[in-house]
């Protein structure tokens, strides 16, 4: 088994074969910890973690995050499905679902970005009004 047990997708914990739809599950977790402040499971004990992770679906993040956009919440649930066949089979489908998003944002300077290159960047950028 290798891998960070707090972003380890369930069948990395049960060693059971990965494909990309791990790494989704681990950018759901990462894009979770980024908007809210904290892991999905917050629990210190990795063995414990590693459990919840094959036992539980991570918490509604509208319920953990102010001010939430929808389709962010749809990617996140989404992407942190715990079978991989409820996931999202590829980043190129990632990128299709936020499209609209990035367009609404701005964020766009380009249609298509799977296409136009081999490389994904998923960038979030957040105010934080802590300070």
């Amino acid at each position: 088994m290798t891998g960070t047990p707090y972003y380890m997708s369930p069948e990395q914990v049960e060693c059971l074969p990965v494909d990309e739809r791990s790494d989704i599950y681990s950018l759901g977790l990462m894009a979770f910890e980024m908007l809210a402040g904290r892991r999905p499971f917050p629990e210190d004990d990795p063995h414990k973690v590693m459990d919840l992770h094959v036992e539980q679906e991570i918490p509604d993040p509208e319920g953990q995050i102010d001010g939430l956009h929808p389709e962010l919440r749809t990617l996140i649930l989404k992407a942190c499905a715990r079978e991989p066949e409820r996931r999202y089979r590829n980043i190129s489908v990632v990128l299709q679902d936020l499209g609209p998003l990035a367009e609404e944002l701005g964020l766009l300077d380009h249609k298509n970005p799977a296409e136009s290159r081999k490389m994904a960047t998923l960038i979030m950028v957040y105010k934080n009004d802590s300070n």
